[in-house]
């Protein structure tokens, strides 16, 4: 029994009765250093002195009290807002400590020195400290040394007090963070008397470099070296080559160094295995004492600097695409190729390949995909009346121009290119349009023929050849399809604005771009919602099977078609699976199972349709949309913008298709290669089948064909750290050179007629609705949503698409005018505000809000 638990309820927690429920109150550090020890990490014994603490301190001054409550409506830190802070925080400096709360402390402090110990640490623990792209580093105080009562009482309140430091105001507020959770939490452990401490970051912070770890490190406490006070020793380290760098400090090439090769090879390794843990870079404060190293401090990296000469996005690439989460090297190596050899070849073909020669048109960082922004301005720039600003926007970049960026002129020149490209543009867009019907028809009879082949039957040398003509005979062909569709719609897209703008700048009424692009037809990714709704009603004609659907769970479903047991309306549902097995939860990705795998999703969507009436009937809301579109065209009495909308819409309709049978494609692809890692499993080459996605699909054929291969065997296991070292990386979604990289931008202001917060993106889905948001991070979880409810999420994908008909609104971090999310929302009807950023963070479950998807303003009207 931990005595120092025993109020009812605790103000003190041990790091091992910390948990999710309670972390709300214990502040990201100590929150982090509990799971870092139940982790089994080396972290000092200790606990952490929750907020409720200081609470129930600040209700016995009512002065203060109504002193702090004043502060955290603060919304600017101007001089009196800062000298409040100061009031407050020399009021709390000179605060006694009851007994009632010092007590369990001196247990705790009696029991961390009986353990041997030297002495004590009191670390503040606030709320608002170690977030991702804020780390508070250095903002507030820590009290080392502490031995006795009156040393932890001083402890206590200085650390407290550091809360309201002037730089901590001012930080939050410069940034747009609340100061409403501006209520200070504490961490107290046992101090580490370390030989040597020091920092290290687990990817170099100032290049970008995401294999390369950044050691400094000085004798004694590490609390100077953080501090700033003293030069450490600095030392990099590639744990990828494992390749080590010692000293690179020019100054101090001469001097020992403090930790041998084999110790900090030892020291990151067990940094690699934090990041694992966390999924993201981290920033590690770190002490060495008698053979062992603790860790003190973990937190996300707060910022990160990439090195390079060009310009790269992932627009396109992250809404619902190969960006959306971290793809395996095989899923990237796929893509990877089909894009390096597509966009050129398209680019020269329109007449818009750059002047100089491009070295990569793709690259990774941090293991997300990008492409080359630069370059594929410097082939568009050839178009007069390009106006740089207007093309970010168009993509769904932030621009970083103080005004319109560079723009390409009228001269006689730049009218001959421009003409010329346009008229290879309409061209190629022509002909894609005059082969689709053969085109689709041609590549849904190929996946058939695919799909008939049972690999399981084949001999390994037969796997292999196979496996080989897939990839490079049939995967290609197709994805370069789909890719070349998707270059098409995007200049189509463009062609179909430009012109609306210039209407609109003339036309009374104007006419409103997100109504004309509702209502399409047959659009691919509704046709499974439509059969499933189908498939609800034709269930509820029939009370008896009605009521046996009402007794069944999603597990209960999915049990009996894994047992392929036969139970009433198994035989419809069974062949729905069936036609549309190649969905899955989060497609693009590999290592996802697809429906035929795992059915959960169907079963999911399909009992919550069995709940709702008909006002949720997709067709229903589709109709409508028709009609708004229509409404919209008879508005528009020019000929010629008419038909570029409808060979836009058009163009829509044919990427959703290519993108479906893209999505065929990868389900072939993926049970091709499980096969290849099943046979690998059973001879004991790697860990599990699906481990072999872990190698790109060169390598993952190579390693087959010689499992011996230790060189192969060992990057797959690093790939595979690589991985999840990243996976939860909060990517930036454009990666400039150093004189472009963005300032920290605000998106959101405050409303002074109201006194709401404000947040801003792209109107994607016209409407205007208020209702209770769910913030979803991943699409694996979806049972908890709620009917009527607005969905926040980082993006969509088709996997989404079946939630559309339970929610009012939505709202995602990525996305554009034309991506997934915003092509469903217009279908469905319902108001869409998309590249919000940070509106997963900024937003919690629960809230109310307003979103408007024609101004992109979502209004937050309760539930701060």
């Amino acid at each position: 029994m931990n005595t120092f638990l025993d109020q009812n309820p605790p103000i003190l927690y041990s790091f091992e009765r910390i948990d999710k429920q309670s972390s709300a109150q214990m502040g990201n550090k100590g929150f982090n250093l509990a799971q870092l020890k139940k982790a089994n990490f080396t972290v000092p014994d200790g606990g952490v002195l929750i907020t409720e603490a200081f609470d129930k301190r600040l209700q016995e001054d009512h002065e203060l009290q109504n002193k702090v409550f004043q502060l955290r409506q603060a919304t600017h830190a101007n001089q009196s807002v800062l000298k409040l802070a100061k009031d407050i925080k020399s009021t709390i400096k000179h605060w006694h400590l009851s007994s009632s709360l010092l007590d369990p402390l001196l247990v705790l402090m009696e029991k961390l020195l009986g353990q041997g110990y030297p002495s004590i640490a009191v670390r503040s623990s606030s709320v608002l400290e170690d977030m991702a792209g804020s780390s508070f580093a250095g903002q507030y105080e820590s009290v080392l040394g502490v031995r006795d009562k009156a040393s932890l009482a001083h402890a206590i309140v200085t650390c407290w007090a550091s809360a309201f430091n002037s730089r901590v105001i001012q930080y939050c507020l410069s940034r747009g963070i609340s100061l409403n959770h501006l209520t200070p939490a504490l961490v107290i452990q046992g101090l580490i008397d370390g030989e040597v401490s020091g920092v290290l970051f687990t990817v170099d912070p100032l290049s970008g470099d995401d294999c390369t770890m950044v050691i400094n490190a000085a004798e004694g406490l590490g609390e100077a070296l953080v501090q700033g006070e003293i030069t450490p020793q600095h030392v990099q380290y590639n744990w990828y080559t494992d390749h080590l760098t010692p000293n690179i400090d020019s100054k101090m090439e001469n001097i020992k160094p403090l930790l041998s090769a084999q110790q900090l090879k030892s020291l990151c390794a067990i940094a690699l295995d934090i990041q694992a843990f966390y999924g993201t870079p981290q920033d590690i404060e770190w002490s060495y004492l008698q053979g062992e190293f603790y860790i003190l401090q973990a937190r996300p990296i707060a910022a990160i600097h990439f090195s390079t000469s060009c310009e790269w996005s992932n627009a396109d690439f992250k809404d619902g695409g190969v960006a959306s989460s971290i793809p395996t090297p095989l899923m990237w190596s796929l893509y990877e190729s089909t894009f390096e050899s597509t966009m050129p070849a398209f680019l020269k073909k329109v007449g818009m390949h750059p002047k100089q020669p491009i070295a990569r048109w793709t690259k990774r960082f941090m293991g997300f995909p990008y492409w080359n922004l630069s370059a594929v301005k410097a082939g568009v720039r050839k178009i007069p009346g390009f106006i740089e600003q207007q093309f970010e926007a168009d993509l769904g970049i932030e621009s970083q121009h103080s005004g319109s960026g560079q723009i390409t002129k009228y001269t006689i020149i730049s009218i001959v290119h421009g003409l010329r490209i346009l008229y290879s543009i309409n061209r190629s867009i022509k002909s894609r349009l005059r082969a689709a019907s053969r085109v689709l028809n041609d590549i849904q009879k190929q996946i058939v023929i695919l799909e008939q082949q049972d690999v399981s039957l084949m001999s390994d040398s037969e796997l292999s050849s196979w496996v080989k003509i897939l990839i490079n005979v049939h995967h290609r062909k197709i994805e370069g399809e789909y890719f070349n569709t998707i270059y098409d719609n995007s200049n189509g897209a463009t062609l179909f604005k430009d012109s609306l703008r210039k209407y609109n700048r003339k036309a009374n009424p104007t006419v409103n771009e997100l109504h004309l692009m509702g209502g399409l037809d047959n659009i691919s990714h509704l046709r499974h919602v439509n059969e499933l709704w189908e498939l609800s009603r034709e269930c509820l004609l029939s009370p008896a099977l009605s009521n046996f659907m009402h007794t069944e769970t999603v597990e209960s479903l999915c049990k009996k078609y894994h047992q392929q047991q036969s139970y009433p309306f198994s035989h419809r549902l069974n062949a729905f699976i069936n036609k549309h097995k190649h969905h899955s939860r989060r497609e693009l990705d590999l290592l996802v199972k697809c429906w035929d795998e795992d059915p959960s999703q169907v079963f999911q969507s399909f009992l919550t349709m069995l709940t709702q009436g008909e006002d949720s009937n997709p067709k229903k809301s589709q109709k409508k949309q028709k009609q708004h579109f229509q409404n919209e065209l008879n508005k528009i009495t020019s000929s010629g913008l008419k038909k570029k909308l409808f060979t836009h819409r058009e163009l829509l309709v044919l990427r959703e298709e290519m993108r479906d049978l893209s999505t065929k494609m990868y389900r072939v692809i993926r049970q091709a290669f499980l096969e290849l890692g099943q046979r690998l499993y059973k001879q004991q080459q790697i860990e599990c089948p699906n481990a072999i996605f872990f190698l790109d699909y060169v390598e993952a054929l190579q390693y087959f064909r010689n499992p011996q291969d230790q060189n192969l065997a060992e990057k797959l296991q690093k790939n595979h750290k690589h991985y999840r070292c990243f996976r939860n990386f909060n990517k930036p979604n454009e990666i400039f050179t150093p004189s472009r990289e963005p300032t920290t931008k605000d998106v959101t202001h405050i409303d002074t007629s109201s006194n709401r917060t404000i947040l801003k993106g792209t109107a994607s889905s016209p409407g205007v609705i208020k209702g209770e948001i769910w913030v979803q991070n991943s699409p694996d979880t979806t049972t908890n949503i709620k009917l009527g409810t607005i969905l926040v999420a980082p993006y969509t994908d088709p996997s989404y698409t079946l939630l559309f008909s339970s929610i009012s609104g939505l709202i995602t971090e990525a996305g554009g005018v034309l991506s997934h999310g915003a092509v469903v929302s217009r279908e469905y009807g319902i108001p869409a505000v998309l590249a919000v950023k940070h509106a997963c963070t900024r937003l919690k479950t629960g809230m109310r809000v307003r979103i408007d998807g024609y101004s992109g303003e979502i209004c937050i009207l309760s539930g701060h």
